[in-house]
C-alpha cells in the first residue's frame, strides 16, 4: 500500500527535476548546472522550478535593447536630416548624444 503512494510522489519530483534542468540548460548554462537543478527541482518541487524560472538568460545580450533604440533613433534622426527637417548643426548634436547613451 505503501508503494502507491510513494511512486506517484516519485514521478512528480522527477518531472519538476526534469522541468527545473530543462529551463536552466535553456538558458545558456551547462551540464553542471542542469544537473544541479534536476536534484534541486526534485527535492524542492516548486521551490527548484521557481529558482530555475529566475536563473538570468546567458543567451540574451544584456545591451541589446538598449543598443537598438539608440540605432533606430540615429536612423530616424538620418531620415530627418536627409529630408531637410533638421539642420546640421541640430543633426551632429542630436546624433552626438545618441552615440554617448551607446
Amino acid at each position: 500500500m505503501d508503494s502507491l503512494i510513494i511512486f506517484p510522489i516519485i514521478i512528480v519530483c522527477i518531472i519538476f527535476g526534469a522541468v527545473s534542468s530543462k529551463i536552466v540548460k535553456d538558458r545558456g548554462y551547462g551540464v553542471g548546472t542542469a544537473v544541479m537543478y534536476f536534484f534541486i527541482g526534485f527535492c524542492l518541487g516548486l521551490i527548484g522550478l521557481l529558482l530555475a524560472i529566475s536563473k538570468k538568460d546567458l543567451n540574451k545580450p544584456e545591451n541589446s535593447s538598449r543598443y537598438s533604440n539608440a540605432t533606430d533613433e540615429l536612423k530616424k534622426i538620418k531620415d530627418l536630416y536627409d529630408a531637410g527637417v533638421l539642420t546640421e548643426s541640430e543633426y551632429r548634436q542630436k546624433r552626438d548624444e545618441l552615440v554617448k547613451k551607446i
